[in-house]
């Protein structure tokens, strides 16, 4: 969508800079009509009144033309800019689902350090505990030991002492 949109966006660019462009040339032509009154108009003289006034007619009807061409141009940017408007109207919506997407996520990242406090202490407490079980298997095993070698020079007594098998 962003490209349809990207795309629109380009062309209603190139389409406005081709309206700048005819309005810059009518605004040329506003001055050069201006300038004809100014600099060459003698209405005194009939013939010279005619020809000014055909020059004139000439120049209306350029800018009749550029005119037409500008209508037109902005007649083909019309439906552009309603896509673009509805375009919009949807981004908008999106943009708002997206806050009230964004306001939950920052409120679930505020608990984040909260959470893994919590189970930093979990951890910690289970590592303790290990530790001390470890410790106690430590110690269960030399007692193991200390007994084996205790019961070493006993013999075998049926299943009553049985003999002692690997040292463990």
């Amino acid at each position: 969508m962003s490209a349809v949109l990207l795309v629109l966006v380009l062309m209603t660019v190139r389409k406005g800079l081709d309206v700048q462009h005819s309005t810059a040339t009518i605004v040329d032509n506003f001055r050069q009509a201006n300038q004809y009154f100014d600099e060459r108009a003698d209405l005194g003289s009939p013939a010279r009144a005619r020809d000014e006034l055909l020059a004139l007619r000439t120049i209306l009807a350029e800018l009749d033309s550029a005119t037409e061409a500008d209508v037109e141009k902005l007649a083909l940017l019309l439906p552009d800019l309603q896509i673009l408007v509805t375009a919009g109207h949807s981004d908008v919506n999106i943009a708002n689902q997206l806050h009230g997407v964004a306001s939950a996520l920052q409120s679930a990242a505020g608990s984040l350090p909260g959470i893994a406090a919590d189970a930093n202490a979990s951890v910690a407490s289970v590592n303790d505990r290990l530790l001390v079980a470890l410790d106690l298997v430590d110690r269960l095993n030399a007692e193991l030991q200390r007994t084996t070698d205790k019961l070493a020079p006993i013999p075998a007594q049926g299943n009553l002492i049985p003999a002692p098998a690997g040292g463990n």
